[in-house]
C-alpha cells in the first residue's frame, strides 16, 4: 500500500525542510560573528539512504533527484563558502538567500504532493 509510505516520506521531507531552514536562519543571524562558519544539512537523498530507503527511477529518461533528506537522518555539515572574510567567518548572505529560495520551492512541492495524494485517497474512498 503506497499511501502511508508517501505520507511518511512527505513528513520526513517536511522535517528536513524545517531543519535546513533553522540552519540557514542561524547562518544569516551569525553572518557578522567573527569566526562563525556557515553550515548546511546533508542532502535529503543521503538521509534516505541512511534510513534504508532508496530513490528509484522507473524509466531511464527520468531525472535523478539532486537533493532529497529525512528528519531522523539530518546531519549538519560545514558548508563550502563562495568566499571568506578577514574576520574568519564565511557566511555569504547571497548564497544563504539562494538556499532559502530553493528551500521555499521544495516546501511548495512537498505540500503539493501531500495535497494531491490526499485528494486521490478521498476520491478513491468516495468522499
Amino acid at each position: 500500500m503506497a499511501e502511508p509510505y508517501i505520507f511518511q516520506l512527505s513528513a520526513e521531507k517536511a522535517g528536513w525542510i524545517f531543519a535546513r531552514q533553522a540552519v540557514i536562519s542561524a547562518n544569516v543571524a551569525n553572518a557578522n560573528s567573527p569566526g562563525y562558519k556557515a553550515q548546511d544539512v546533508r542532502p535529503f537523498s543521503e538521509a534516505l539512504e541512511g534510513a534504508g530507503i532508496s530513490q528509484s527511477v522507473s524509466n531511464a529518461r527520468h531525472i535523478a533527484s539532486a537533493s532529497a533528506t529525512s528528519s531522523a537522518g539530518v546531519g549538519i555539515v560545514e558548508e563550502t563558502p563562495w568566499e571568506s572574510f578577514a574576520s574568519g567567518q564565511n557566511v555569504n548572505l547571497e548564497q544563504e538567500m539562494i538556499k532559502a529560495a530553493d528551500l521555499s520551492a521544495e516546501y511548495r512541492l512537498n505540500t503539493s504532493i501531500i495535497q494531491s495524494f490526499h485528494s486521490m485517497i478521498l476520491m478513491a474512498a468516495g468522499g
